[in-house]
């Protein structure tokens, strides 16, 4: 037997209107569906009511980790704490034992979470930047 999905909905009696997700609308589209079923018994409770597809907010605040991965929160429990860190081993475990990335993104930023996003302030010098420096030796002969 074939399980069916259930959709949200909301229902704002301020604005007389019943507010579906853009997802329910597309699956809503096809009559013999559990979505149209579903839409149909709202509309048959709130007669007079308008449908409106609502968008979600998407914020500019959220904090992103792009290039977080295990190998650098490795990298960084190598760096912070030592080798032979509690931490490092639960991690190892943790890929070991195949657990997914968001609850060990969630336990890694839950412990190191103020220190590495101080760490991904701080930007890398480029190349253009290390040849305008220059190394040691060309800076000796320069003085």
């Amino acid at each position: 037997m074939k399980r069916e999905k259930k959709y949200c909905y909301r229902v704002d009696f301020e604005n007389e209107s019943i507010e579906i997700s853009k997802t329910f609308a597309t699956a809503a589209q096809k009559i013999k569906t559990s979505a149209y079923k579903q839409l149909m018994d709202v509309r048959k409770a709130y007669p007079g009511f308008s449908i409106v597809i609502y968008a979600t907010e998407i914020t500019e605040s959220k904090q992103k980790y792009k290039g977080l991965n295990f190998d650098e929160m490795r990298r960084c429990i190598i760096e912070w704490d030592g080798e032979g860190s509690a931490n490092l081993s639960v991690l190892d475990k943790a890929v070991a034992d195949k657990v997914p990335y968001p609850k060990v993104k969630k336990w890694y930023l839950g412990i190191y979470g103020a220190h590495y996003t101080r760490a991904a302030d701080v930007t890398m010098p480029t190349e253009e930047d290390a040849a305008a420096v220059g190394n040691a030796d060309t800076a000796a002969e320069n003085c």
